[in-house]
Formats: structure tokens, C-alpha cells, sequence
């Protein structure tokens, strides 16, 4: 409520998935002390972007954090080339910055996983998904704890947190 009428900003002021999420959550600088970094795969079907996100994992006050430290989202999902030439890019991009040795891949798609596995940049293995509602809760309790964070440039992660309904 606030965020949308007070501070004018392009949110869901009902049913938000993720009401913890606030400004606090959303980094200008990457957090110290940076122990590794894990990349994500999604690949995108007929109305859902492809991405891929990378996420930083450190201690802070003796607590384990993350914060997502860079992303990539592709709407158009033109071929199954493209995405696996995208996925080399972002991959290099992450391990040029960051030590980052794995990659955690959306195991319904089985040779997407086997041809990013093939070009040798991290290695690649099947994700493991939780039921949907214990993956909010945890997310939102991760925010509210201020344990989990976004870099700023980050933004279309940031947009889909702020804009992400409960859908029955």
C-alpha cells in the first residue's frame, strides 16, 4: 500500500506474494565478503521469459545471506541455439567476476540441460523444485529477515517480486 500510493511506484497493493519485499531488500553495492555465487536456469515457454540468475551467497552477522548479483531475462525464446548461446554468455560474464563453478538447471528440460552441461563452463545439474507456496514463504521470510537482496541494476527481477500475485 504504501510503496504504490505513497511512493507512487508500479506495485500490487493486494495479494502480493512477497509484502517483506521493501527498498531495504534492493542493494547499491554488492555485499563484502562474498563466499560463491550459484547460476539458476529457466527456460521459458509459450508466455514466460527464458532467465537466468546468479546469486551470491555470505555471511553477515554470522548468518548466511544471498543476494542476487546479476540476471538474464529473455521474453522472445527464438531457439533452443539462442538460449544455449545466451546461457554460455551470462555464464562467462558470472564466472569473470565471481567464483562460480555450478549451475542449477529446470529439469524438464533435459537436453537444454545436457547442451549447457556440454560447453564446460560450470557444471550443470537438475533443480530441485519445492512446492510453490513453501518457496514464497521462504523468500518472504528471507526479505522480511533482511538476509536476502537484489542489486539495484537487477531490475527485472526486482519488477517481478514487487508485481508477483497468488494465483489459485
Amino acid at each position: 500500500f504504501y510503496q504504490r500510493y505513497i511512493l507512487g511506484m508500479r506495485v500490487r497493493a493486494e495479494g502480493g506474494c512477497y509484502p517483506s519485499f521493501s527498498e531495504k531488500n534492493i542493494f547499491r553495492t554488492l555485499p563484502d565478503n562474498i563466499k560463491f555465487v550459484v547460476i539458476g536456469a529457466d527456460v521459458g515457454g509459450h508466455s514466460s521469459a527464458s532467465a537466468f540468475a546468479a546469486t551470491a551467497y555470505y555471511v553477515k552477522d554470522k548468518e548466511l545471506c544471498a543476494c542476487l548479483v546479476d540476471e538474464f531475462h529473455d521474453n522472445e525464446n527464438k531457439s533452443a541455439e539462442a538460449f544455449i548461446e545466451n546461457f554460455r554468455i551470462f555464464a562467462e560474464r558470472v564466472r569473470k567476476k565471481f567464483n562460480c563453478t555450478e549451475c542449477y538447471f529446470e529439469s524438464g528440460e533435459q537436453l537444454l540441460r545436457q547442451s549447457a552441461s556440454a560447453l564446460d563452463v560450470v557444471n550443470v545439474y537438475n533443480s530441485v523444485k519445492l512446492p510453490i507456496i513453501d518457496r514464497i514463504r521462504f523468500f518472504d521470510l528471507m526479505f522480511s529477515r533482511g538476509r536476502l537482496g537484489i542489486m539495484d541494476y537487477c531490475t527485472h527481477t526486482i519488477d517481478a517480486v514487487r508485481s508477483a500475485v497468488y494465483d489459485p
